[in-house]
């Protein structure tokens, strides 16, 4: 099968390796542009928010490219985005695009779904039950290694003496990791992409300002999507702090929720009042 998935952030090189493991052909996802969004403001409701709409352009632009099935997330709790599959599924079929959407629901919430939608992967590509695992495990391990190494990138960006140093060199490191294929691979990545990011030139005594970045999931991972936000304030000297990164997420959702004291502090606040898009998230983390 061709497979693609949404473009969010850097995940799509654990994304890609994933699907062609799995004995599937990967059709990579664009970086979403205005192209991405004119596409999924002219079919999706006026009143649907702009995740949605970039999601709905993005899989309009990978069947352009042949693709014949969608890997995307499910969800659970009061935001919309956990129904967000439905509606792209009807809208698809609307404009006659024979798109197959396969949303994992959280296994926190339905593991019986989540299970049948990996079984539904593993046996269209052909491979055993062991080799699957096999590159689930090391699709999660390129998943917080990206994360490791973006995160880095994020804080010694705004110490960097010449201006896009960061930049390039987290490209770089990125780029070992796409090349990786054994969890010692990763590991020699990473390491190898800390150090790279580490050697950059910095002025250390600087004392930059600190901003969080707090928000939807989407547009906090996708650049695209906020408009390049992080790295444009690190190299106007900023430090900033994000609060998702998507292994984290992964986790929270997939093995054990390690939120609740976020949700805690947050419930003074809201007045119990179920808000979704991230809100609860977004003012825990402010009050932390």
């Amino acid at each position: 099968m061709k497979i693609s998935f949404p473009h969010m952030g850097y995940s799509y090189i654990a994304f890609k390796w994933l699907v062609e493991n799995s004995g599937h052909e990967c059709i990579v996802p664009p970086e979403p542009s205005k192209r991405t969004l004119d596409l999924g403001v002219r079919y999706a409701p006026e009143f649907a928010c702009i995740p949605f709409k970039i999601l709905l352009g993005t899989y309009l632009e990978v069947a352009e490219m042949g693709a014949e099935v969608i890997l995307t997330s499910g969800g659970m709790g009061p935001c919309r985005a956990g129904y967000y599959w439905v509606m792209h599924k009807y809208l698809l079929e609307e404009i006659k695009k024979d798109l197959k959407i396969v949303a994992f629901e959280p296994p926190l919430c339905n593991l019986r779904d989540f299970i049948q939608k990996l079984h539904f992967v593993r046996a269209g590509g052909g491979i055993s039950v062991k080799e699957f695992t096999r590159v689930l495990k090391i699709t999660w391990e390129k998943i917080k290694a990206i994360d490791d190494i973006e995160m880095l990138s994020h804080r010694i960006r705004p110490y960097e003496v010449k201006r896009g140093d960061t930049t390039r060199s987290l490209w770089q490191a990125l780029d070992m990791l796409d090349q990786a294929n054994s969890i010692a691979e990763i590991e020699d990545a990473r390491n190898e992409g800390l150090k790279i990011l580490q050697n950059v030139n910095m002025d250390k005594e600087r004392k930059p300002l600190k901003i969080g970045i707090i928000g939807e999931i989407y547009v906090v991972l996708e650049p695209a999507a906020n408009h390049y936000i992080q790295i444009m304030l690190g190299e106007m000297g900023v430090e900033t702090d994000r609060s998702i990164y998507l292994s984290a997420y992964t986790r929270n959702n997939t093995i054990v929720n390690l939120e609740e004291d976020i949700h805690q502090v947050a419930r003074p606040y809201l007045n119990e009042a179920p808000i979704g898009g991230h809100g609860v998230n977004s003012i825990g983390e402010t009050v932390f």
